[in-house]
């Protein structure tokens, strides 16, 4: 149940006659509006008893009396239904250091919509962004900090109603490890071949670096 504003409608009923000239009013039965009895009060906040609801619209010239009646259809469209995305997380390979990577905002669709279909989704820096269609952004997009929290509007094609949701844009830092000294054994066969224990030299490499995994290859 949402209020609606009845009066948005009179340019369209009355297509062309002055306003001057008639009386609208509105009407939660088509009797009453028949009869011009019981007009709804306040009809620029409304709020509908149903969903779909029909309220009933008189229109009656001034100067002789004579009027029309017509129905007027409320409806209220749902939202769309988002789903909160996962971060999207890039490892700082361009210019490690510096925090800032180009995202391709249109990977955290899936996760957003679900599967559904007919909602357009646009990103943008701002909250009141999202919710006014401004401050658009698009990928390539460069994050402005580390990490950034940028806002995605979801527009439903066929009804034009809006939600919003947050995403979130993470650069990781790179691992850092030290350089280890060689590994050497002696080659007691003089083959050239000799078995060695590459993780000896794994907390050498780590140097004190936490949450990191080392293999060899």
């Amino acid at each position: 149940l949402v209020p609606f504003d009845l009066t948005q409608s009179e340019g369209e009923l009355l297509n062309g006659i002055p306003s001057t000239e008639v009386t609208v009013t509105y009407h939660a039965t088509q009797s009453n509006a028949q009869a011009g009895t019981n007009a709804i009060a306040v009809p620029t906040g409304y709020t509908n008893l149903s969903n779909p609801q029909q309220v009933w619209v008189r229109v009656e010239y001034a100067a002789t009396g004579c009027y029309k009646v017509t129905g007027l259809d409320l409806v209220v469209n749902p939202l769309p239904v988002l789903s909160q995305p996962d971060p999207l997380t890039l490892c700082d390979y361009d210019s490690p250091g510096d925090g800032v990577e180009l995202f391709t905002l249109e990977d955290s669709e899936p996760g957003i919509l679900n599967g559904q279909t007919g909602i357009t989704l646009t990103y943008h820096l701002t909250q009141s962004g999202a919710d006014m269609g401004t401050d658009q952004i698009f990928s390539p997009y460069g994050n402005v900090a580390n990490a950034q929290t940028v806002y995605v509007r979801a527009e439903n094609d066929a009804t034009g109603c809006v939600e919003t949701i947050t995403l979130d844009l993470r650069v990781e830092p790179l691992p850092s490890p030290a350089v280890p000294l060689p590994l050497e054994v002696c080659d007691d066969d003089n083959d050239g071949f000799a078995l060695f224990d590459l993780e000896s030299r794994t907390l050498d490499i780590l140097n004190g670096e936490p949450d990191v995994g080392i293999t060899y290859h």
